[in-house]
């Protein structure tokens, strides 16, 4: 697939809090340049979560945006059909 726009956010958290990904969302939140990533006008997003030997927890947010995509218009969704794996909750602890 083509990108016509991409971003990402990427956070480590070694704290030993069962609020890990809370606090890495909390902190992409105050950012401004993170959260115009978050909030951009993407229409695909990955994330990715590991932890690490040290049990540190990294976190990360990927945006694409197809050149199909054209935020506010009905039918401008990427020209990929294909269908995704139905979401699952996570909870890291």
């Amino acid at each position: 697939m083509t990108m016509c726009g991409f971003a990402e956010n990427a956070a480590a958290n070694t704290a030993g809090s069962p609020q890990q990904a809370d606090m890495a969302i909390a902190d992409w939140l105050t950012s401004p340049g993170r959260r115009r990533s978050m909030e951009g006008a993407y229409d695909l997003t990955g994330i990715g979560v590991a932890q690490g030997p040290t049990e540190a927890y990294f976190f990360t947010l990927l945006f694409v945006r197809a050149p199909s995509f054209h935020p506010g218009i009905a039918g401008s969704d990427t020209t990929d059909k294909s269908s995704a794996p139905a979401p699952r909750a996570a909870r890291i602890e």
